[in-house]
């Protein structure tokens, strides 16, 4: 994992440094989008124990990807997000409690290096098609000391005491076993209060 995430980082330093001197759109999409889907989908393939497919669900009309300095300016831009959704879908109660809840993560974090949120589901599709696994958000600090990432289950259940508690018990039996033995040891399965729970993933 060390060497992963050192060409995780070489390969966002290099992003950040020349991304200003390219298009906004390349031949498959746009430039963030598909460089953030590459290092996201290479994180996961040296994480999980078989090599899935990674799915990635979002609302098309604004870029799910932030990546900021620091907790104070990723919330803002999170907040932004979640302002431009709610006024071009708020009926969409459900992925509005999703993106909520990553916020609610955030806010729980004291950091001040590079985050990468990722306000989208992600499934990973196994060899036969079939989603094994679906998660409604992501942080991840590839250059954080403590953690790596961060994968949250949001659950907008009528009564919030229930929120957690569902949404850990999916995360431990549908997320838990994709990871290989040697990451078991390295997980922290935590409550957003009021919103759902989240798997840490730590150094």
């Amino acid at each position: 994992m060390k060497e992963c995430l050192k060409i995780i980082r070489v390969a966002l330093d290099d992003y950040l440094l020349y991304s200003k001197y390219s298009y906004e759109d390349v031949s498959n999409g746009r430039l963030e989008e598909v460089v953030m889907k590459k290092i996201i989908t290479y994180f996961f393939r040296n994480l999980l124990t078989e090599d899935y497919f990674c799915e990635f669900d979002y609302y098309n009309n604004s870029s799910p990807f932030i990546i900021e300095n620091g907790c104070k300016k990723t919330i803002k831009k999170v907040d932004d997000y979640i302002e431009y959704y709610q006024s071009h879908s708020p009926h969409e109660k459900d992925a509005i409690h999703e993106l909520e809840t990553v916020r609610a993560s955030l806010k729980s974090l004291s950091y001040k290096g590079l985050i990468i949120v990722y306000l989208g589901s992600i499934r990973f599709i196994n060899n036969y098609k079939k989603s094994v696994c679906e998660l409604d958000g992501l942080i991840f600090t590839p250059k954080h000391n403590a953690e790596n990432i961060r994968v949250i289950e949001a659950k907008n259940l009528r009564k919030k005491k229930r929120r957690t508690t569902v949404a850990a018990k999916q995360l431990e039996e549908q997320f838990t076993p994709l990871l290989s033995n040697f990451f078991k040891s390295k997980l922290v399965t935590e409550d957003i209060e009021g919103f759902g729970a989240e798997i840490k993933i730590r150094k």
